[in-house]
């Protein structure tokens, strides 16, 4: 993986730390009543999560016209809002896995492909008991992985070199943004894509548990 210690984690979170699939279904599909268009199941939104809000909304409205997404989103975003603290949890090991990351001084950093405001919300009531050292999402100035932007702030959070962090997420941006810069990266089995699907990216390190990821410390 690499020649060096890790000694920094970046996490995606939605996942990969949280799962947020049942809340996101509820805001998919309360703005697919409000365009009469027809529900979607938790798999069928599942495979719609990774590249942002836009995409999300853009693959799971199909029926909107082009002109009609920018206020499909903010639609979903508004019924989100209301929805999105409802059923997102941690997955089971998560917080055992982060409080053996403090044990062991090792660093740890959130970038995800959602919001903002909703990254900062959820990590915060989620795991008040735990610090990081950044907290990124996407806002006028983040880009979106899989542009390296937000790797590339955590490991300035963290001090750190590139090579010195462990990516861990769920998907193609998770992977490919931690491709374009050469940082150690691992794809967890437990989020929003399937084994199959990492694996025919081209990713090797995959981990079925959060015990897995300690062990490969």
């Amino acid at each position: 993986m690499s020649s060096k210690t890790i000694k920094g984690i970046i996490f995606d979170l939605d996942g990969t730390l949280l799962d947020t699939l049942g809340d996101l279904t509820t805001a998919i599909n309360a703005s697919a009543d409000f365009y009469t268009l027809p529900h979607l199941t938790q798999e069928e939104v599942r495979n719609n999560i990774g590249n942002g809000f836009v995409v999300t909304v853009t693959k799971s409205l199909p029926g909107l016209d082009p002109s009609e997404i920018p206020s499909a989103v903010e639609r979903f975003k508004a019924f989100y809002a209301t929805f999105y603290m409802n059923e997102s949890r941690a997955y089971e090991g998560i917080n055992e896995l982060l409080d053996e990351l403090v044990k062991r001084g090792i660093r740890s950093c959130v970038v995800s492909n959602k919001v903002q405001s909703f990254v900062e919300e959820l990590i915060s009531s989620r795991f008040p008991q735990f610090h990081f050292d950044l907290v990124y999402g996407e806002n006028e100035s983040h880009l979106r992985k899989p542009h390296p932007q937000g790797l590339l702030e955590a490991c300035k959070a963290m001090d750190l070199e590139i090579d010195e962090v462990l990516m861990i997420g769920d998907s193609k941006a998770d992977y490919e943004s931690a491709l374009s810069i050469k940082m150690p990266m691992k794809a967890v089995t437990w989020g929003f894509s399937s084994e199959e699907e990492l694996r025919s990216l081209g990713i090797k390190t995959l981990v079925r548990s959060p015990q897995e990821i300690l062990e490969a410390l």
